[in-house]
């Protein structure tokens, strides 16, 4: 993890070191990620190739999500709310608060969009 420097917007470590994490399962790397600070996570989960990074948000405990969530270029962000599971994508939500919540279902293509919404009208 030496090749990480803090800066998700950097990703001059690229290709060269992707190999070094992304062969790990995604709880895996949760784990491990919860020891970095939040910055050097982000930084992480936007070297990863999508579908890994969205496993791994899912896989990472709730504040530490909140954390890395801002610090992820819209581009990243947009990518693990396609992958993310409609429930987790719901907690997700849940957590952001209202506000947040509403920025998020926007940026979702209309079939995601609409199977959350089934899922917040009916939680069951």
């Amino acid at each position: 993890m030496e090749f990480l420097r803090g800066r998700p917007e950097s990703l001059a470590a690229g290709p060269r070191h992707r190999g070094l994490v992304k062969n790990l399962q995604a709880d895996e790397i949760a784990l491990m990620s919860e020891a970095l600070p939040y910055l050097h996570c982000a930084e992480l989960l936007m070297l990863l190739p999508e579908a890994k990074s969205a496993a791994v948000f899912q896989a990472l405990l709730p504040r530490r999500k909140a954390q890395v969530w801002t610090e992820l270029a819209p581009e990243r962000q947009s990518a693990i709310l396609e992958d993310l599971p409609p429930d987790v994508l719901v907690e997700f939500l849940a957590l952001q608060g209202l506000a947040k919540a509403r920025d998020v279902l926007v940026r979702l293509s209309a079939r995601r969009r609409h199977q959350v919404m089934r899922l917040l009208e009916h939680p069951e």
